[in-house]
């Protein structure tokens, strides 16, 4: 599991700027890293929380998985109505979602 999250945290990360960029949302690359980073520090507190307290770390990981798959979708279909807000509530989101490690 280790293995298949940071191979798509990678290339997801590596290909962000490139997607806004033809999204016509190259002004905001920035923000983005920049949320991404805070939700790096904010995600492993808040998720290492829950899953000391509530349940294992694996059924905590395999579900924010399919949360965070959610997450792309909901990504994809925001991009077409090119709202930057909710752009990059998703990103945020995805962060908290996705950087527990």
């Amino acid at each position: 599991m280790t293995f298949f999250q940071f191979f798509t945290q990678g290339t997801w990360s590596m290909t962000l700027g490139l997607v806004l960029e033809n999204n016509h949302m190259a002004s905001n690359i920035k923000t983005a890293f920049f949320l991404l980073g805070v939700a790096t520090i904010v995600s492993p507190l808040a998720v290492g929380y829950i899953s000391d307290k509530i349940t294992s770390p694996k059924v905590i990981l395999a579900v924010l998985y399919l949360l965070n798959g959610l997450n792309f979708i909901l990504l994809y279909i925001s991009f077409n109505y090119g709202n930057i807000n909710i752009v990059m509530g998703i990103v945020f989101l995805t962060g908290i979602l996705f950087y527990p490690t």
